[in-house]
């Protein structure tokens, strides 16, 4: 089963997984940001997770997968820094650790945003960014094999 909410924007997506069926529930109205993560994105970002979140028991939240995408990045091909990347996945864990306590540090956390070789592996190697979530690059075999490799080599060195 599928389930989508859908307003304007998605940049926050988040994946659960019951009897193998994927519900996707998917964020609202985001406001774009070109340089850095400020209190406005990490404000809007905050009502996204809560709003997607909402009604989810901590038996489900084991289960969840979050993907965060600037929504500037969408389409693009523009990607965040790492860091801006790593502030913004850190501030989606840090909601999770306060509003689910210990789970925060098993959830999935996902970057999307023109994720490429050339990036994956600084976009991976930051703590809080679990995996990524490939567009464009998933389309050329070479590229996403590329993708996986670095991730593999990323995951093998204990990250």
């Amino acid at each position: 089963m599928i389930k989508m909410k859908w307003n304007l924007v998605n940049p926050i997506i988040i994946l659960t997984f019951f009897e193998f069926h994927p519900e996707i529930v998917v964020g609202h109205n985001v406001l774009p940001v070109y340089v850095a993560v400020n209190h406005k994105t990490l404000t809007v970002i905050e009502r996204q997770v809560k709003e997607g979140l909402a009604g989810i028991s901590s038996g489900e939240m084991e289960k969840i997968v979050i993907a965060y995408e600037p929504v500037w990045a969408i389409g693009t091909g523009k990607t965040a820094t790492p860091e801006q990347a790593q502030e913004a996945q850190f501030f989606v864990r840090n909601w999770i650790k306060k509003s689910y306590g210990g789970l925060a540090d098993g959830i999935r956390i996902l970057y999307g945003g023109s994720v490429k070789p050339g990036n994956a592996s600084d976009l991976l190697a930051q703590p809080d960014i679990d995996g990524a979530l490939i567009g464009g690059a998933s389309l050329k075999i070479e590229s996403f094999c590329e993708i996986i490799a670095i991730a593999k080599k990323i995951t093998e060195e204990g990250k």
